[in-house]
């Protein structure tokens, strides 16, 4: 982390996220959704559980590739040792497992994503602040998130 940041990108076809903060190392993924007739086959490689369709895969997989990055590190040839939280909370909800703090990543409804921050503390859930940006760029939205214990 240079200067207390840390900061962390993730893109699919046309739309891309970046998460920056000051509290600790940060990860974030975001996937399109695709049809589960794509999907099903790989479902088995990514989770031992037995996602019931695109999006509950994709939220495993968002939160894999999120906490990799967090991590610093590449995701494992065998990606269902990576240990995540079987829930991925909503928007406006975060939870804290293991000393790391996921939070609800609010997204279009043809995406998924997954924002996770390193940070000490006890398990439990909350809410958080999701505040949305007023840019004056197109195609462009900013959110700004507080947690609150």
């Amino acid at each position: 982390m240079a200067d207390g940041l840390a900061v962390s990108l993730s893109r699919t076809d046309d739309l891309a996220m970046c998460a920056v903060a000051d509290t600790g190392p940060v990860g974030i993924d975001v996937e399109r959704l695709k049809p589960w007739d794509h999907l099903r086959d790989i479902a088995p490689l990514v989770t031992d559980a037995s996602p019931s369709d695109a999006r509950d895969l994709l939220s495993v997989w968002t939160r894999k590739e999120a906490l990799a990055k967090a991590m610093g590190v590449g995701l494992p040839d065998d990606v269902r040792t990576l240990e995540v939280p079987t829930e991925s909370p909503e928007p406006g909800r975060w939870l804290r497992r293991d000393g790391w703090l996921w939070i609800g990543c609010p997204c279009e409804d043809s995406c998924v994503a997954s924002l996770v921050i390193g940070q000490a503390g006890p398990d439990e859930s909350g809410t958080c602040t999701v505040v949305e940006a007023q840019l004056h760029e197109p195609n462009v939205r900013s959110w700004s998130i507080e947690v609150r214990d």
